[in-house]
């Protein structure tokens, strides 16, 4: 492979005759994209830019930084026991009219399913997070003497 003064980035490849830059597919049913160093002038530099604006435009969330810049979701509440995660779901009112956020909690339970235990809506999720929180406690609890109590 010829000399080029570029380092591929993470998607950019260097195509087998060496003549220009294909980027990876996200999909595995949709083709490469090349970018032909004839295209640009005959420049290997000059294509290797282009398809390095293509990439970042394919995979934007691949920079080093924007993984400090976005705020963390409502699922990451280091507070909470493991195996057990809080959910908020956007559910559909009756008639169809606007939706309505309902919290709960995701319980992993140690057969390698999982169940829900509901909390409440956006008016009435503080008031019964503790209760539900507790009840989550008593159900990864029973799955666990459950397994432990298990004939082998």
């Amino acid at each position: 492979m010829a000399q080029t003064g570029h380092e591929p980035g993470y998607g950019i490849v260097r195509n087998d005759t060496n003549d220009g830059w294909y980027v990876k597919a996200v999909k595995r049913s949709t083709a490469p994209k090349p970018f032909f160093d004839i295209a640009y002038g005959g420049s290997a530099g000059a294509s290797y830019l282009a398809a390095r604006e293509y990439n970042l435009a394919l995979r934007p969330y691949k920079g080093t930084l924007k993984n400090y810049t976005v705020s963390r979701s409502d699922k990451a509440h280091p507070e909470l026991p493991v195996g057990i995660t809080l959910s908020v779901l956007d559910r559909l009112n009756r008639g169809g009219k606007g939706t309505t956020k309902v919290y709960s909690f995701a319980v992993s339970l140690f057969s390698g399913k999982s169940t829900t235990v509901y909390i409440g809506t956006s008016n009435t999720w503080q008031v019964n997070y503790l209760a539900g929180l507790e009840k989550a406690i008593k159900v990864r609890e029973k799955s666990r003497a459950a397994l432990l109590n298990a004939p082998l």
